[in-house]
């Protein structure tokens, strides 16, 4: 389930709080200073809103399960990457404008 406001009690909400993190990429898409800014993050912009559901959906889904990353101290990079990043979905997104960069 979706909630507003502050800090969530229990991991199973995904706690937006503020929408500002989810909004940049469609702010910098929008803003109307730097032409050659906006061009860079309007494809992003785009694919964000068009999946939003889908990514929700998966991160939601991923909220509240335990998951192995190899260790406390020393957790292996492999798995805690794959662990903070459940969303296949929103990882194509970055990955695709990280390629662009």
């Amino acid at each position: 389930a979706l909630r507003s406001g502050g800090p969530c009690r229990s991991a199973t909400p995904i706690c937006h709080g503020s929408r500002k993190g989810r909004n940049l990429p469609q702010a910098m898409a929008a803003q109307g200073r730097d032409g050659d800014l906006a061009a860079r993050f309007a494809p992003m912009a785009s694919d964000l809103a068009a999946h939003e559901h889908a990514i929700v959906g998966e991160l939601t889904a991923a909220q509240g399960k335990a998951c192995d990353i190899g260790g406390y101290f020393r957790p292996c990079p492999r798995k805690a990457a794959a662990a903070m990043r459940p969303s296949a979905t929103l990882n194509a997104i970055i990955d695709n404008a990280l390629a662009l960069v």
